[in-house]
């Protein structure tokens, strides 16, 4: 009885040892192969976009290297062609950009080198051009010399002369002021002074002037000479005996005259 239970054990382990090499044998290996194409197209991918990159900045430099930038196109040619993990379209629109990029090179390597040449006639140009006007520079140096210091001679004399004439105007103004001065200071003799104008002006004036009736009645009473003897008679009195020997109409200022008449007395404190 023993013995048939360790031989049916036996055979259990040896079936078992067996079977795990059938159920790995049964999985699928696809998934793992389209990961390993996914993983390949994406390296292509950059090595196509680096490669293109270097093979422009070799011709765009300044001493443009054609040759390696079209060995650098054609490696990324091959590998493409060669490739399995890229779709079909996207292979043939990497083929189709990289033979493109073989005319373009040699179109910006050429257009580098006309403007190298362009560039080194013009650097030549210009060198030729400081030469020169450095020569011409050291020509002028000594005429440049001369004419700076006849422009310090003349701007110098002119300061001279300006100082000389503002000299002789101040002293010119001067003698004006105390010529004035002396002038004023004369007494006048006569008792009103009219200027030299002034029957002009009041030939002017009075032309000009038109006054009403009753203003030329005024005018006339006060260039009128009144003989008058006032005594004891009250300020009233008088005003109303002018209002009639003038025939024009007084206005007093009734206080006025009332506070000069009866001035405030200070109260004793």
């Amino acid at each position: 009885m023993t013995r048939q239970w360790l031989t049916g054990l036996l055979c259990v382990a040896v079936l078992a040892g067996t079977a795990a090499p059938l159920f790995a044998a049964d999985k699928d290996p696809l998934p793992d192969v389209r990961d390993r194409m996914k993983v390949e197209a994406q390296r292509i991918e950059k090595e196509f976009t680096e490669g293109r990159a270097a093979a422009y900045k070799l011709v765009r430099a300044a001493d443009p290297k054609l040759v390696e930038a079209t060995e650098k196109l054609e490696t990324l040619l091959v590998m493409v062609r060669r490739d399995t993990s890229l779709d079909a379209k996207r292979r043939k629109v990497l083929l189709v950009t990289l033979e493109w990029d073989l005319d373009k090179v040699k179109e910006i390597a050429g257009e580098r080198r006309r403007t190298s040449s362009s560039g080194a006639a013009l650097s030549r140009a210009t060198r030729s051009d400081l030469r020169r006007d450095d020569s011409e520079r050291r020509t002028t140096d000594s005429n440049s010399v001369v004419r700076s210091a006849r422009s310090i001679i003349e701007s110098r004399s002119r300061a001279v002369d300006d100082y000389r004439d503002d000299r002789r105007r101040s002293g010119d103004r001067f003698n004006r002021v105390m010529a004035s001065a002396a002038k004023s200071a004369i007494p006048e003799s006569r008792n009103v002074t009219f200027p030299k104008d002034w029957v002009e002006k009041s030939r002017k004036r009075t032309a000009g002037t038109k006054m009403t009736a009753k203003e030329k009645q005024i005018m006339k009473a006060l260039s009128t000479t009144i003989d008058a003897e006032f005594s004891e008679n009250n300020f009233e009195d008088v005003i109303d005996w002018l209002k009639k020997v003038t025939k024009c109409e007084i206005i007093v200022d009734g206080a006025a005259w009332t506070r000069r008449a009866s001035p405030t007395r200070r109260r004793s404190p």
